[in-house]
């Protein structure tokens, strides 16, 4: 697999388009569960791990949690 060069944000459905089997396998693996665990990083550099959902809709990867919450803001 060639690495992205794109600078702009990729949709779901592009990045399936680009790698059709690599995006096949991380979907199956997101729907085998509901709940997942999502790693960021603070200003400072520390780990912020939470929890969430995540869901393939519209031909984005959508993942649950609010617009303000620190994790969006990582």
């Amino acid at each position: 697999m060639a690495p992205m060069t794109s600078s702009s944000p990729l949709s779901w459905d592009g990045f399936a388009t680009a790698e059709p089997d690599f995006a096949d396998t991380v979907q199956r693996r997101f729907r085998l569960y509901k709940h997942h665990v999502l790693a960021t990083l603070r200003k400072d550099g520390s780990p912020r791990v939470t929890g969430l959902e995540a869901d393939f809709r519209f031909g984005e990867m959508l993942l649950g949690m609010m617009p303000d919450s620190l994790k969006a803001l990582d």
